[in-house]
């Protein structure tokens, strides 16, 4: 699985070293079928459809809790805990085609079969913990922070096929230490 996101966020201040981070993000995921753990099939007497690659985009809305431990004019060192919210606004699947023949002869070949779709639809929600240092640049006054990222619980719904609604891509599932992962982040002052 590879995952991208990009988004944007506004601080606000709220009492002493604590501040309120919100805004919007966008979130691609990727999914690729490997040929030792097949995907979901779509299955007909002779033909099997197999999903090969599954793309999902999500827009969520993060609620940080920023506490800063340490702060001088240069640099800022922090703890964060985050509240993400997400849901899908589209998805594609692409398929793999093999065919049996009389002879009991399998072949396979990438199909041009396709299937989007469209949508808001609740996806997933996400407790995350982090820290890490913000470091000030002069030149263009801004900050700079490379933060590692922990997700401490992680709750996702139930997801189906495209072209098969009851064929189940995955179950709703929750996580507890689910992920991992580095975010950058700069922060402009805007006066």
């Amino acid at each position: 699985m590879v995952n991208q996101r990009i988004g944007g966020k506004v601080l606000f201040p709220l009492l002493g070293r604590f501040s309120l981070e919100s805004g919007l993000f966008l979130d691609k995921l990727s999914y690729k079928n490997k040929d030792d753990h097949p995907s979901s099939y779509i299955i007909d007497s002779d033909n099997v459809l197999s999903i090969d690659k599954h793309t999902m985009i999500k827009l969520g809305v993060p609620l940080n809790l920023l506490c800063r431990t340490y702060q001088t004019e240069a640099c800022v060192t922090f703890l964060k805990l985050t509240w993400n919210n997400s849901v899908m606004i589209h998805e594609q699947e692409k398929f793999v085609e093999e065919f049996n023949d009389d002879f009991s002869t399998q072949s396979r070949s990438a199909s041009m079969l396709s299937n989007s779709q469209s949508g808001f639809d609740f996806s997933n929600s996400e407790l995350e913990f982090s820290f890490g240092t913000y470091l000030r640049v002069n030149g263009i006054d801004a900050q700079f922070a490379i933060e590692p990222k922990f997700s401490i619980y992680n709750y996702v719904a139930a997801n189906t096929v495209n072209t098969r609604p009851d064929l189940n891509l995955y179950e709703a599932h929750a996580r507890i230490y689910g992920s991992m992962g580095i975010e950058l982040t700069m922060y402009k002052i805007i006066e």
